[in-house]
């Protein structure tokens, strides 16, 4: 058994913060405020932060854009509100590598159980984060100690199999960090300056040759513009796949953008999985980034800005992709809260660059005059080294799938579904009747529950299928 018997149980409706708006005055702490609170238990344990409560996690999910109005916090939230006091966090696929991880001892968890109940347990009847601070195997069954931060009060020891699976959307070890990491002893060195273009369909179709007279006069990589949301939200550049073609033979580093017009998470979080879908795994050197710049976007205010930025960004690193943000001075200092800092920001301000926060390239002007493509256009400078992306493409779903959901991580669904089970299903990213009958026929093969849709347990057997 491992346990560390210092974590603290709050209660997110306590009178101390319960009233409290998370994040404007229609939602509060008591009604949404399960993942500040789950946060605050964790970190409490160590003894350096002791006097961490939820009402310091609230602050810093509101002020740092985790917190979204009606859909409580980020999940991106939960592991940059970890990392900041210190702990080394972990984000798992399944259920298994969650549990190998507390056998280690030392560690703790935050959980994202959805609705259900299990064993006469109900959770939550809508999404409700909560802490572990203890993991044990009896009689073959794993047992997590919880502490609720809600009204139920589900505190000690529950076991796995009977009250939570299938419930877990999401899960997140961490351990206090050990003080035994390198620690720089001299100056950095200056980062070395690439300088680079970004192009869209406004530039056409560029050639081989094009490409290759920029990169001989110093440009030696291209962002271009995978999609755009126009009247429709979702579309594809009609010149991207052929600039891609042609900038990876000309010897050009590459990274994508996709033009948001996103208002909302889920919004956000549809581009991204379009923007992915046109990818199609394309070996990419430099981020794929959200272009946050609309005037649709322009009075979002900095919690909701912040929250659709990362939750874009979220769904791109998820599948292996480095991700970013491109934004003006303007929205970056004045509109938009924190991102998330695992994320690369790429600022656009002509022609000197005045923003105090950290960047990694700089648009210094979008009249540009380049050898080969011509004038006007987009000229960059960055100071991130091209890498290559992306690294272990996920090849099984992602997140949670059912019948009436659409897109790419259908499409891969019923790439899986057609290879462990020969369901030959057309691979048109629409979870119909043909897709869920496939399910229900892997749940059953593999006697998991039959249900037909694609939760956490489903996704871990296709998972393990696939690999």
């Amino acid at each position: 058994m491992s346990r560390v018997t210092s974590v603290k149980t709050f209660r997110q409706y306590d009178s101390r913060w319960g009233s409290h708006k998370y994040p404007n005055t229609r939602y509060t702490m008591h009604s949404s405020g399960c993942g500040p609170t789950a946060c605050a238990d964790v970190i409490a344990s160590n003894p350096k932060h002791k006097d961490v409560t939820p009402e310091t996690l609230r602050k810093y999910m509101i002020s740092n854009g985790f917190c979204v109005a009606g859909a409580g916090t980020a999940w991106s939230g939960i592991g940059a509100a970890l990392q900041k006091y210190g702990f080394s966090v972990k984000s798992h696929d399944t259920m298994p590598a969650f549990f190998a991880e507390m056998k280690k001892g030392g560690r703790c968890g935050i959980l994202l159980l959805t609705k259900g109940t299990r064993g006469g347990v109900t959770w939550t009847t809508g999404g409700h984060f909560l802490a572990c601070s203890g993991h044990k195997v009896s009689n073959g069954k794993n047992y997590l100690y919880m502490h609720d931060p809600g009204g139920r009060k589900h505190d000690g020891w529950y076991c796995y199999e009977t009250t939570m699976q299938g419930l877990v959307r999401q899960v997140w070890s961490c351990c206090i960090k050990t003080g035994t990491e390198k620690k720089t002893t001299t100056a950095a060195k200056k980062a070395t300056a690439y300088k680079g273009l970004d192009i869209s369909n406004w530039q056409g179709k560029i050639s081989v040759e094009r490409f290759k007279k920029a990169k001989a006069a110093g440009y030696s990589f291209v962002i271009i513009r995978c999609g755009f949301a126009g009247n429709d939200p979702l579309n594809k550049d009609a010149a991207f796949e052929i600039n891609y073609k042609n900038a990876i033979k000309a010897g050009m580093k590459v990274g994508m953008y996709y033009y948001s017009k996103a208002r909302t998470v889920a919004a956000a979080r549809k581009e991204a999985n379009y923007c992915l879908q046109l990818i199609n795994g394309r070996a990419l050197h430099y981020p794929i980034y959200i272009d946050f710049e609309d005037k649709v976007q322009s009075n979002l205010g900095k919690t909701l800005s912040a929250s659709i930025c990362n939750a874009f960004c979220e769904v791109i690193e998820r599948e292996g992709y480095a991700a970013g943000v491109y934004a003006n001075w303007n929205y970056l200092a004045n509109k938009i809260g924190t991102i998330s800092a695992k994320y690369n920001i790429w600022l656009a301000q002509y022609p000197t660059a005045t923003y105090k926060g950290k960047y990694t390239m700089h648009q210094y002007s979008d009249k540009g005059n380049v050898a080969g493509i011509g004038s006007p256009i987009d000229v960059n400078t960055a100071t991130l080294k091209p890498a290559s992306w992306p690294k272990n493409l996920l090849k099984y779903p992602a997140e949670n799938l059912r019948k009436g959901d659409a897109g790419y991580q259908v499409k891969k669904l019923q790439r899986c579904l057609n290879s462990t089970i020969n369901a030959k299903l057309d691979v048109d990213g629409i979870f119909g009747s043909a897709t869920e009958k496939a399910v229900k026929r892997l749940q059953n093969k593999y006697r998991l529950e039959v249900d037909g849709i694609v939760g956490p347990m489903t996704r871990a057997k296709i998972k393990e299928l696939v690999k």
